[in-house]
Parts: structure tokens; sequence; C-alpha cells
């Protein structure tokens, strides 16, 4: 294989990333449902429940759980 200067990689990556938005395509990972997220919250906060059956109720796994109760304690939530 050819190897070409990197703009080049760029330039292509950018065009087929540009055509698959164009064919709907956006990429990513999926958003999980804010009501999933809220509901994971409340249940925390109200200590009756472990990590684990939140994670089983609600589908949202601990280190996203965490990561939405540091956003709430930093006050971007």
């Amino acid at each position: 294989m050819k190897q070409e200067p990197v703009p080049v990689f760029h330039e292509r990556t950018m065009e087929g990333l540009n055509a698959a938005r164009k064919r709907g395509r956006l990429g990513g990972r999926p958003k999980i449902p804010k009501d999933d997220v809220e509901a994971a919250l409340k249940m925390y906060d109200s200590k009756s429940f472990t990590l684990a059956e939140i994670e089983m109720r609600t589908g949202v796994k601990r280190p996203t759980l965490y990561l939405y109760l540091n956003r709430r304690k930093n006050g971007e939530l």
C-alpha cells in the first residue's frame, strides 16, 4: 500500500463522513434516554437501591451514572 501524506487521509476521511451524513448517518455512540438517566439518579438518591439494581432496572451503567452524578455536582445538569 502506498503511503500518502496525512492531509490526503484527512481529506478523504472528511469526504466519507460528509457523504455518510448526507445519507442520514450521524455516527458516534447512541445517547442514553434522558428519562432513564433521571430515573437512575432518583433511585441513587433514594439510597434504597444498589448500583447493580439501578443498572438492571434502568440500563444505565455504573460509570455512566457516576458521570451524570459528577455533572450534577458541578452544576452541568
